[in-house]
């Protein structure tokens, strides 16, 4: 299933032409260099790994904006950890803990792993024992980054075609989207808007009838909390936008939900 995120701007899918990589600039600040076909306006360095454009000002300011955080290596003095939480992180209702729900940062793309699994197996657990915790999958990890990198180097949202045989071996959840009051680079960002995004279709399924209500969806749900779904790998790709990143987040789950047997696999919440 694919969810959108739309805040401050409206994103439309578009498919970007590859084209052979620009000749850079001679100018170079602390190893970063201007790249004016990648680049532009204030955001005007290019990152080593040549995902994210950066501000002159953003250098060594002790973020890491680049993704790869190549904007903080050279520094004297590079500041403070990049994600330093102020608060308490964990979000509670019930007997079930995210110890990550309110985190306002990253430390890197495993932490932002780590944020979605505690965020998926918060939500089934808000179902009680019919859906139970879920662990990483190394394999599920790699495949759902790849297709993540592949998402934002395009800008097209849609459902990866080779994820086995019908019925397919793994399931996936997709979701794009930015926030230039939140998300003003890659350490801002975390796991939990999109577990949240999808979970939040619950109010679109009707327990009664175990399927969606009418002229509603809700398959992103009830892959989040699927039973039979015992392993989850998930990926972040990121393209840079003038306000900032754009996310592409992908999970992949096995085995794959939304596939029978709702009646078992989609518990009620406690």
């Amino acid at each position: 299933m694919i969810s959108m995120y739309f805040k401050v701007c409206i994103f439309f899918a578009v498919i970007v032409l590859c084209t052979p990589l620009p000749t850079l600039s001679n100018t170079s600040k602390r190893g970063l260099q201007e790249d004016p076909s990648m680049c532009g306006g204030a955001y005007s360095l290019i990152c080593n790994d040549r995902i994210l454009c950066v501000k002159p000002s953003q250098l060594c300011d002790g973020l890491n904006n680049c993704k790869d955080g190549s904007d903080e290596e050279d520094c004297a003095d590079s500041g403070s950890d990049s994600c330093q939480e102020n608060s308490d992180t964990r979000k509670t209702q019930g007997v079930c803990t995210n110890p990550t729900g309110n985190s306002k940062c990253n430390t890197g793309l495993d932490d932002i792993i780590q944020q979605m699994l505690n965020a998926h197996n918060f939500y089934r657990c808000l179902h009680g024992e019919g859906s139970a915790s879920m662990t990483l999958s190394d394999e599920l990890n790699n495949y759902a980054q790849d297709y993540a990198d592949h998402l934002a180097s395009t800008g097209v949202v849609k459902h990866s075609n080779d994820r086995g045989e019908n019925p397919p071996d793994r399931g996936e959840n997709l979701w794009a989207g930015s926030d230039a009051s939140r998300w003003t680079s890659y350490d801002q960002f975390t796991g939990e808007p999109a577990v949240a995004d999808w979970y939040s279709e619950v109010a679109n399924y009707d327990f009664s009838t175990n399927s969606a209500k009418p002229g509603k969806t809700a398959g992103h749900f009830t892959q989040v909390i699927w039973k039979a779904s015992t392993e989850l790998g998930c990926g972040v790709g990121t393209s840079e936008k003038p306000w900032g990143p754009k996310f592409f987040v992908v999970c992949q789950y096995r085995v794959a939900g939304n596939i029978f047997d709702f009646a078992t696999n989609v518990p009620a919440p406690l």
